[in-house]
């Protein structure tokens, strides 16, 4: 932007040493013309700086949103997951918290097999259903198991 103001300071320099006359019809023409040069250096200089300003915060906006998306995400995994009119019990949200869920996607959600390290792909109403057994399909054991299950086993 420096370098647009003394490219029109030279040229008005320039026109100086001439000795131009403000009288004559080239004269007038261009001072006009160089005043017109000076005002748009000064107009494109405060749409840079305010193009900047928004750039930095747009940045700002997107790393807090990042940081809610994050918020967000590991509250949903935290919260019950099941369209269960009553809540599900602290026993259950725990065995979802036992297991290490690394991102949701729309119905499926990524799980981390606790026996082998492999990620598996479970669908989200799978997880909530109290009577489903999940198998990782890598190596075959247990990725979830409802606690009513063994409640069941033990009767």
């Amino acid at each position: 932007m420096a370098e647009l103001k003394e490219k029109i300071a030279y040229i008005q320099g320039l026109a100086d040493g001439l000795d131009l006359d403000d009288k004559s019809a080239e004269g007038k023409i261009l001072r006009h013309v160089l005043e017109v040069l000076e005002d748009m250096a000064d107009i494109i200089e405060d749409i840079d700086l305010g193009q900047a300003e928004l750039e930095d915060y747009v940045e700002a906006i997107d790393e807090d949103l990042a940081e809610l998306e994050k918020d967000f995400l590991e509250s949903e995994v935290a919260e019950c997951q099941c369209d269960c009119d009553d809540h599900c019990s602290d026993d259950d949200l725990d065995d979802l918290d036992d297991v290490d869920v690394e991102e949701l996607d729309d119905d499926e959600v990524e799980v981390e097999c606790p026996h082998c390290g492999e990620v598996a792909y479970v669908e989200e109403e799978d997880l909530a259903d109290e009577e489903l057994e999940i198998l990782c399909p890598n190596c075959g054991k247990v990725l979830f198991e409802s606690t009513e299950n063994d409640d069941d086993d033990e009767l």
